[in-house]
């Protein structure tokens, strides 16, 4: 298994590589680093402010729309606690590959409508991607049969469970992921009960409708059902991309990371892809190697998908 892992983190210099010079009908360069080299004026990209609905409340969004006629394929990009536009970069560099990206704040955080729970950001994942599906994905020039979910932190939690729950999404995305299960297994010790609670005290101001409390009884009392390790039979079969940071110190490797791979790989997932990054939580100093690694990923899944 060890070996295994290792292989896959020294193969990063030959896709980064392969990623720069991968062609697509609408960018003919790397689109991480550069812009189209031509304009498509009947088809333009666009960026449309969207609103979603979840339950009976509304959600802010983005659809950042791809140049050409299309239909393109979609991406949900879900944001980490308690999120903002900490993932635009990714999501340009997504667009500019030739994929429409959906964007969104969850219920009650940055604005949109309602509580934030988190069980209510799986409904909103779910409601997210009935709305790519729907109408105005279809505007978008997207199509709703061929639906990617790439999610950090929180986001890659959220992505691994919605992509248990629902058969139709192609594939899924972890980066950093926070497997909020085996989080909240922990919880009935005091003191990491208190330290959870004062965890999520910082993160709790974009956020409406909930408290730190909440929010670590919340997750003591899912800890089994919430435990990504338990999805993973659910998603074997289609491709699955883990990214890790090795200085990562909010979801370190080896409690969030390893043991979602380890269990990939004793049910013999059929498509896994998993990188360990010299860099923190955010990534912060790697966001064009991230960028590069998803693009790639996602690049391969739609060139498979046209043979």
């Amino acid at each position: 298994m060890q070996m295994k892992r290792l292989c896959v983190a020294l193969s990063v210099g030959s896709l980064l590589t392969s990623c720069a010079t991968r062609t697509t009908p609408t960018q003919a360069l790397d689109p991480v680093t550069l812009d189209p080299a031509s304009v498509d004026s009947r088809y333009p990209t666009a960026n449309r402010a969207v609103v979603i609905p979840s339950a009976s409340v509304r959600m802010n969004g983005v659809l950042f729309i791809a140049q050409g006629v299309g239909p393109h394929p979609n991406v949900v990009l879900l944001h980490g606690l308690p999120g903002g536009g900490g993932l635009r970069d990714l999501a340009e560099a997504i667009r500019r590959a030739g994929w429409n990206v959906l964007t969104f704040q969850y219920r009650g955080a940055w604005g949109s409508e309602g509580s934030f729970s988190l069980a209510h950001v799986l409904e909103d994942v779910a409601a997210s991607v009935a709305f790519v599906r729907g109408p105005e994905g279809a505007a978008a020039r997207g199509s709703p049969d061929h639906i990617v979910l790439v999610g950090h932190s929180m986001g890659g939690w959220a992505a691994l469970m919605a992509a248990a729950n629902d058969s139709r999404i192609a594939g899924v995305a972890s980066i950093a992921g926070w497997n909020v299960g085996r989080s909240g297994r922990s919880l009935n010790d005091p003191e990491k009960f208190a330290a959870e609670v004062k965890a999520y005290e910082g993160d709790l101001l974009p956020l409406h409708g909930t408290s730190a409390d909440a929010l670590t009884r919340e997750e003591f009392a899912h800890a089994n059902d919430w435990d990504l390790v338990k999805c993973v039979p659910a998603y074997r079969d289609r491709p699955v991309l883990l990214i890790a940071g090795q200085r990562d110190v909010d979801t370190p490797i080896a409690e969030h990371h390893s043991p979602v791979l380890a269990e990939l790989e004793r049910l013999k997932a059929r498509e896994v892809t998993s990188f360990v990054v010299d860099s923190d939580h955010s990534f912060s100093d790697k966001r064009l190697t991230v960028a590069k690694m998803v693009v790639s990923w996602l690049e391969t899944q739609r060139q498979r998908d046209m043979h």
